[in-house]
């Protein structure tokens, strides 16, 4: 037997992968707890709830729905809809909870007690969190506190067909998305430090920012204003789409990312790389700077930011929230669907923060 720390690598190769779904086929095998969800705008709010309905294979005890605190009128319409398909999935109407950062901890934290923590049954309770139609806050806010309980976790995840800009719109109008109150989204409405990955600057470092940014400018800056860090590292979301490689550029030149600015290329369909890379970006830098993370990249890069801050429970998480968002310039149609199983949220937690370890191995 050896003694030695556990890699890097070792915990990748055990983190699940993103796989296909077929709404249509799914079976709860039993039934599953609780179902979580947002109503949004956008068409794929809708679309994973309405297949589990109308599959008719699908159970739940539990649904929630998580409401915006922007856009509400926009976000209304989908809302009987979302309700109708819900209650059909599952035993009881769907509770609601809306998204407010001072008390979303308490108020949810409430929710999994009461449909989590009253069963009997020897095995682990199991949620489904549909991702599709939440903001960035939401999913890290959500799965800090899923990930601190004994389930099994299924990430749910609808791709959209259109994402904007589309190449056309940039090219006939690049001022709507360089100017503020165009584009994708209007105003800031708050710039805030997530309650939820609060960190600790013990020593008093600068402040390393490391952004992901969005097609609105000005969300960014606001952070950067809020924070002043002494460096900035860019990460500029590769797209699932080949076809859509052109954004990288783009996003590139509407956030000003210069040349001589330190950037990287992560994949938006990889929270294991997501989670890597933020890995690196620490131990490099932990000597001489205190870590800050504004994650307005893609919603499944949240979930690698989710467990790389599991690992480093020093680091910030800082949110620009507009005012609010155009609903005909953020996404249209569905396209795939995509899940990810956690079988044991604690395992994934232990797995995590097994991470430079001394371990006992075979020679």
């Amino acid at each position: 037997m050896l003694l030695r720390e556990t890699e890097l690598a070792e915990i990748i190769g055990q983190l699940p992968g993103i796989n296909p779904m077929d709404p249509a086929m799914a079976n709860s095998k039993g039934q599953e707890q609780l179902f979580i969800c947002a109503c949004g705008f956008e068409d794929r709010a809708l679309a994973i709830p309405s297949h589990l309905a109308e599959s008719g294979n699908y159970k739940v005890e539990h649904s929630l729905i998580l409401d915006h605190i922007t856009n509400k009128d926009d976000n209304a319409v989908n809302r009987p809809e979302l309700a109708g398909f819900l209650s059909r999935i599952s035993d009881d109407q769907p509770k609601e909870l809306l998204y407010k950062n001072e008390d979303f901890a308490a108020r949810f934290q409430s929710v999994l007690d009461s449909v989590l923590s009253g069963d009997d049954k020897e095995e682990t309770p199991c949620v489904s969190f549909d991702i599709s139609a939440c903001s960035s806050k939401m999913v890290l806010s959500a799965l800090r506190m899923l990930f601190e309980r004994n389930v099994r976790l299924r990430i749910l995840y609808t791709e959209a067909s259109i994402y904007h800009p589309t190449i056309e719109e940039l090219q006939r109008s690049p001022q709507n998305w360089t100017v503020d109150g165009r584009g994708m989204s209007r105003g800031i409405l708050t710039v805030e430090q997530s309650p939820l990955y609060s960190g600790i600057n013990l020593d008093e470092l600068p402040i390393l920012l490391v952004a992901f940014p969005t097609f609105k400018p000005e969300r960014m800056r606001t952070i950067i204003s809020a924070l002043q860090p002494a460096q900035t590292i860019w990460i500029i979301g590769i797209p699932h789409a080949p076809e859509n490689n052109w954004r990288m550029q783009s996003m590139r030149d509407i956030n000003l990312v210069s040349s001589s600015e330190r950037s990287y290329e992560l994949p938006t369909f990889s929270y294991v790389e997501t989670f890597a890379m933020l890995e690196q970006l620490y131990c490099d830098q932990v000597d001489n700077y205190h870590m800050a993370v504004a994650p307005h990249g893609s919603k499944l890069q949240n979930i690698g930011i989710s467990l790389f801050c599991l690992l480093r429970r020093d680091v910030e998480l800082w949110f620009s929230t507009p005012e609010s968002f155009n609903p005909t310039q953020y996404t249209a149609g569905v396209k795939d669907f995509w899940q990810i199983v956690f079988d044991n949220t604690q395992q994934v937690v232990n797995l995590v923060q097994s991470y430079g370890k001394l371990q006992l191995r075979r020679s």
